[in-house]
């Protein structure tokens, strides 16, 4: 699940029923984003950790990225990690290069779920962008949703 101001800022990446680390490895517009391979490496390494090989959507998720090469890589590499956030910076269309704080949070009681959590600084040029985006959105201010996504889910929220 996402919200408003998460499909507003995202340029298609954080919909409804979408997967965001076959986006990520499968989009090519994902590649153009400022430490693509920072980011893909994180994911895959999460993906390892989470893995579950008696789940079919685990499954069907690891093996559509399998096609990819930076994927496979770090998948034969055996690299793991959890996923815990840092900086991150989103181009967005209208808006330009957004760098953000990435906050990433288990979902507690629904293994494989992730809720990703994007703030700005006050009285950044971010969160002056996060500020008018919300407001195209009427998005209330604090915006995390969550719901069953399919374990491998990735959830995104935007903060404004």
């Amino acid at each position: 699940m996402t919200n408003a101001l998460a499909g507003e800022l995202s340029d298609g990446a954080f919909v409804p029923g979408a997967n965001v680390a076959t986006g990520l490895y499968l989009d090519p517009r994902r590649r153009a984003q400022p430490r693509w391979g920072e980011t893909a490496t994180a994911v895959a390494g999460w993906l390892r950790t989470s893995a579950r090989d008696d789940d079919p959507r685990s499954v069907a998720v690891r093996t559509a990225l399998m096609a990819d090469p930076h994927f496979r890589e770090v998948w034969e590499r055996h690299d793991v990690g959890p996923m815990t956030g840092g900086t991150v910076e989103h181009r967005v269309a209208g808006v330009g290069p957004l760098p953000l704080e990435l906050t990433v949070l288990e979902v507690s009681g629904s293994p494989g779920h992730l809720l990703f959590s994007y703030h700005a600084a006050d009285g950044t040029p971010s969160a002056a962008a996060l500020e008018r985006a919300r407001a195209r959105t009427s998005a209330p201010a604090a915006l995390a949703r969550v719901s069953s996504g399919g374990p491998g889910a990735v959830v995104p929220g935007f903060l404004a």
